[in-house]
């Protein structure tokens, strides 16, 4: 691919991740309006959008390593994916990918302090300061989303887990990843 291609694609990225991010918010809204669903919920389901556009950024940033990226794509697949825990159709169904994509954040930026704070801080468009809403949402799994999820809050093992699923190598944070 020539510079020119590539300098035209990265220059659309940031105009689909824009019009997503308005096209869920409005989504989310309506439905937390129309749902009736309480204030704390619908606090966490609205941060649904600036989540995801953080997880895209952080997917596309160069200072951040490739075992690292890898877990972001997976991640943005899952949230992406309307077949999850809560199905995305449901009222409360971006619920679990909230939980999944704070978790999955938290994780490697303070977890393994495979991501500098000022990365996120830099990537992040929400309201709230990202690391403590992190760390809160990290905490509340089980109130988020009920203790029928329980096992959402065991992910971060998984998420630091040396073994490479994707490639059957070892991959974790002590190993540089090309």
């Amino acid at each position: 691919m020539d510079d020119q291609t590539e300098g035209s694609l990265q220059d659309r990225a940031p105009a689909r991740e824009q019009r997503f991010y308005h096209r869920l918010r409005r989504r989310l809204q309506r439905m937390t309006e129309r749902a009736h669903i309480p204030p704390e919920k619908a606090r966490y389901l609205l941060l649904a959008p600036d989540l995801f556009v953080l997880l895209a950024r952080l997917a596309r940033d160069p200072r951040v390593p490739g075992w690292v990226k890898r877990r972001l794509v997976a991640c943005l697949v899952y949230f992406l994916s309307p077949v999850d825990l809560i199905p995305d159709f449901l009222p409360l169904g971006f619920l679990d990918d909230v939980v999944v994509a704070a978790v999955t954040i938290h994780t490697v930026a303070i977890g393994v302090n495979a991501v500098d704070p000022s990365v996120l801080e830099e990537h992040w468009e929400g309201e709230e300061e990202i690391l403590p809403l992190l760390q809160e949402i990290s905490a509340k799994t089980e109130d988020i989303l009920g203790k029928s999820f329980r096992f959402v809050a065991a992910m971060r093992k998984s998420i630091l887990d040396p073994r490479d699923r994707f490639n059957g190598r070892a991959n974790g944070p002590r190993t540089r990843c090309r």
